[in-house]
């Protein structure tokens, strides 16, 4: 599998070198950064692609934010997650539910640190949003922050 995303990042970096302003290999070589878990690249070909092309560029770039978010949660490194997932909502992340979803997380992370009124903050963001929030969080933050919302 990685002889394969090599040869394709290969392909779409040598189009992109014939022109600069190749929307669709930039998403594709975006793409294969994702896969490939290289998702520092991933958001650089991203944003490079949101000024040719901002509609599917912010969407992209939505996503690998929050997936790059997803990964610095997991590996415990909060801050860098929170910045990801800020990001990511600011970018306006899809509400497809195949796609990564950063208000939940966020939420849950800002509880976890007793930051109350930032999950509060959150919830609301997502809810006018109309995202999915983790309907088990909803009870403990009410009781943590006793606020009804």
């Amino acid at each position: 599998m990685k002889a394969v995303l090599d040869s394709a990042r290969a392909d779409f970096t040598s189009a992109i070198g014939r022109d600069g302003r190749n929307a669709r290999a930039l998403d594709m070589r975006g793409l294969v950064n994702t896969s490939s878990g290289d998702l520092d690249q991933a958001i650089a070909d991203f944003a490079r692609e949101m000024t040719i092309d901002p509609r599917l560029g912010r969407m992209r770039l939505a996503d690998a934010y929050c997936s790059r978010g997803s990964s610095h949660h997991r590996a415990g490194n909060l801050d860098q997650a929170i910045s990801d997932y800020e990001k990511a909502i600011e970018l306006g992340a899809s509400a497809d539910g195949c796609d990564c979803q950063p208000e939940a997380p966020l939420a849950w992370i800002y509880y976890g640190r007793k930051q109350y009124d930032r999950s509060w903050d959150v919830v609301r963001r997502a809810r006018a949003a109309k995202k999915w929030i983790d309907p088990e969080l909803l009870e403990p933050l009410r009781k943590a922050s006793g606020k009804p919302e």
